[in-house]
């Protein structure tokens, strides 16, 4: 049986999630009066052309979901914590229309935690907003249209390229290539100056919606038990990612984990931080003072 790797990934990342929002570390037993242990039961939505439209591919993913959702079940982390997952599907037929109803059905579902999905780009993008009104994760294994992503929405992910071109000289590929080969091989290279160089000899303008998208710097020690999780959303610009980076780095703070996600302009960043013992972040001081460096290191108004 051949499954789509993208498939698989989707599924791994709810599951991991659903691990994350249940604690996973020993919670309290609760038994159906026999004295034994209770299991809770996580459904994870599997939204796909099942009966019409690119169905060969909605069942691919079905299928995909159920081996992944078989190999979490059987493990020892699902045990210990006392949760099992199934698949619901949800058959939207590649039809806009009916993937809103397929989406309404899943949020109804009070044992949900997300949906993968959908496969069309047609389907997710109206899906998304009710997944994103009822707090539901959705990560699309295959939806490219950069509109999806571009609506801003917290909850909405997805595993795939999208429709813009990749870049294709070869001579800038090189030369990206090697300066990043230098840095990892230990060599100082001043990259606030090659990006300073860089603006200097051809400006970027920023886009002319900057002044309406919704930036922010948002931190918590609400979602992970063991970092402190920060999410930035900003105007995409060259040295973006460099200065966010320097700024954390002049904190004496670790990165152990980041997800990068740039779509035509807009910079959607998550980052989970430590101290230098290793411990997530409580000082509050320390925090607003980060908030704040971060705020100005994205440029967005006080």
């Amino acid at each position: 049986m051949k499954v789509s790797k993208r498939t698989l990934a989707v599924v791994v990342a709810l599951v991991a999630l659903s691990m994350i929002a249940t604690g996973c570390s020993k919670p309290a037993a609760t038994t159906d009066g026999s004295g034994a242990k209770e299991t809770k039961m996580i459904s994870i939505g599997v939204g796909a052309p099942l009966t019409a439209g690119a169905v060969a591919l909605g069942q691919g993913m079905k299928r995909g979901a159920a081996l992944a959702i078989d190999e979490a079940n059987k493990s020892a982390e699902a045990k210990e914590a006392g949760i099992q997952f199934k698949a619901v599907d949800g058959d939207d037929q590649g039809d806009p229309k009916t993937g809103v109803t397929v989406a309404n059905t899943f949020a109804s579902d009070a044992n949900l935690l997300g949906v993968m999905g959908h496969l069309n780009s047609g389907v997710s993008i109206p899906a998304s907003k009710v997944y994103a009104d009822k707090k539901i994760a959705m990560v699309s294994p295959a939806s490219t249209n950069p509109a999806l992503t571009q609506q801003g929405l917290a909850n909405v992910f997805r595993v795939c390229t999208t429709d813009f071109e990749p870049v294709r000289d070869e001579k800038q590929i090189k030369a990206v290539g090697e300066l990043i080969a230098r840095a990892c091989m230990g060599e100082a290279i001043d990259f606030a100056a090659l990006i300073a160089k860089r603006l200097k000899e051809e400006p970027e303008p920023l886009p002319g919606w900057r002044r309406e998208f919704p930036m922010r710097v948002y931190m918590t020690n609400e979602q992970h038990r063991d970092y402190t999780v920060v999410e930035i959303q900003a105007v995409d610009r060259i040295g973006l990612l460099f200065q966010v980076f320097d700024t954390i780095g002049k904190f004496g703070l670790e990165i152990t984990h980041a997800r990068i996600n740039t779509e035509k302009g807009a910079a959607i960043d998550s980052f989970c931080l430590t101290g230098q013992d290793g411990k997530k972040i409580t000082d509050q001081a320390l925090l607003q003072r980060l908030k704040a460096a971060l705020e100005e290191a994205c440029m967005i108004p006080a």
